[in-house]
């Protein structure tokens, strides 16, 4: 079954969202700021809400696939490996590297390089710190449509002008 590009994802999240809106960003970083303080024992519950948020606009995206995701991840998270199941939320096209920075910190790194968009995050775990950087990315993802939104319309107030 194909996944759905970062870029689809992104876009489905623009699509049903107004990505004008500064809350939806700063929703977004708040849900990541709480992946990164969660405790190791809350990976699993920070994984669970991440399903749920990014279900939102994974079953706009692409709705067989999602499905198929949400089942995974929660197989995944039923067998207590929570880190592969923050993985299994990642859509084609974003890369990503994990690393144990002591053995009470994880670091992750998620890349879209088709958006030129990086973002990384430490955390008490793997799982956390994969979703605190996924939910990043999808925030600069938002400013960039905001910014290249405002940007657009500067210039239509331009020629409209001349």
């Amino acid at each position: 079954m194909q996944q759905p590009e970062a870029q689809a994802l992104i876009a489905a999240c623009l699509n049903l969202v107004d990505f004008a809106d500064p809350l939806v960003e700063r929703e977004l970083l708040a849900f990541a700021r709480r992946a990164r303080t969660a405790s190791r024992g809350e990976a699993a519950t920070v994984v669970r809400e991440a399903v749920i948020i990014l279900g939102r606009w994974g079953r706009v995206a692409a709705p067989a696939c999602w499905a198929e995701r949400e089942e995974r991840a929660a197989r995944l998270l039923g067998d207590g490996i929570c880190g592969r199941a923050a993985v299994t939320l990642l859509p084609q096209g974003m890369s990503y590297e994990v690393e144990t920075l002591s053995p009470l910190h994880d670091w992750a790194g998620i890349s879209v390089s088709e958006l030129e968009i990086t973002a990384e995050a430490t955390a008490h775990s793997v799982a956390a710190a994969v979703i605190a950087a996924l939910f990043q990315a999808i925030a600069k993802a938002f400013r960039q449509a905001a910014e290249n939104g405002a940007r657009r319309e500067s210039e239509k107030s331009e020629i409209a002008a001349s």
